[in-house]
Formats: C-alpha cells, structure tokens, sequence
C-alpha cells in the first residue's frame, strides 16, 4: 500500500514512530515517542494483530529496589505503545 508521495505504509509507519535500528541489533529503537525513547524501548514486530515491543532492564527503571522489579510504569508504557 502506497501512501502520499509514494510512500508507503511501513515507511510512514517508521516515519512516525522514529524507529531506528538499535546500537546492539536488538530491535528498532522508537525515538519517536520521547518516553519511549527515554527507557530505550525496541520494536521487534509489528503486523496486524501482533506486536513485540521490549525495554532493555535498566537500573534507573526499577520501582522496587528490593526485589528490581520494573516500575509498573515502565511496564503499562509497554502496554499501552503495543495495544497503540
């Protein structure tokens, strides 16, 4: 599918998103959506009806430092950039 100025789909999706291939390979890094750019956040797969989407484990993003949980905000941004 073709968009405007021959453009298409994936490269307007990737247009807007900001995806860029990540530094160690893992991924696409979504520079795109500040926070998403901000906890390092990668797309792996996109098509219809399934999305892959990871955060590399970063000390700065946990929420519980007894146990290194992830802050549960880092894991709804997840949640809600897949479901997006």
């Amino acid at each position: 599918m073709t968009g405007t100025c021959g453009e298409t789909a994936a490269e307007r999706f990737n247009r807007l998103y900001g995806l860029e291939p990540a530094p160690d390979g893992q991924g696409r890094l979504m520079t795109g959506l500040p926070f998403s750019a901000e906890i390092d956040m990668r797309l792996h797969q996109a098509e219809a009806g399934v999305a892959v989407l990871s955060v590399p484990y970063d000390a700065r993003l946990v929420g519980d430092p007894e146990t290194g949980v992830l802050h549960g905000g880092v894991v709804t941004a997840l949640l809600d950039t897949a479901c997006g």
